[in-house]
């Protein structure tokens, strides 16, 4: 009798524990889920490294840096796209001045200095590129990249 009855109280224990056992499993998967989305992306032209942001979804992409006041100034948006392309840009909803940069097969294919938020235009490039790196407007020029430098992609 007093077997069964302490058999009883382990099932009672374990039906108890389980939903919190469930409940923990669930949280330490979904926690490693949001770190290894939060791995930071760096770009490397020449010496200089910037920390970015991916723009991969068509929303991501289409907001941009809009609406931000500032980045720092190690840091940039990284517009990825599936397939080579003449791709444009605007400065809508746009606070500060920016430095974009066309890159294609891991090299600058152009680069449009100094937009600044006022511009009412389409910034569009001269040649294909596959990723876009928007960054701090005189940077490009303080860091004399040229078309033609190398960009080292990496997590």
């Amino acid at each position: 009798m007093v077997k069964e009855k302490n058999k009883t109280n382990q099932m009672k224990k374990a039906i108890y524990l389980l939903p919190f056992l469930i409940l923990l499993v669930l949280f330490i998967f979904s926690s490693g889920e949001k770190n290894r989305d939060r791995r930071e992306n760096y770009v490397r032209i020449k010496e200089k490294k910037f920390t970015v942001e991916l723009a991969g979804t068509e929303k991501e992409k289409t907001r941009g840096l809009g609406g931000r006041k500032e980045i720092c100034g190690s840091c940039g948006m990284l517009f990825v796209f599936g397939q080579s392309g003449k791709y444009s840009f605007w400065m809508k909803n746009m606070k500060f001045t920016l430095d974009i940069i066309w890159i294609s097969d891991g090299k600058i294919s152009h680069i449009a200095k100094n937009i600044t938020p006022e511009y009412q235009g389409i910034i569009s490039p001269d040649a294909s590129a596959d990723k876009v790196l928007e960054i701090n407007g005189g940077l490009a020029e303080k860091l004399n990249f040229k078309i033609g430098d190398s960009v080292l992609f990496s997590k």
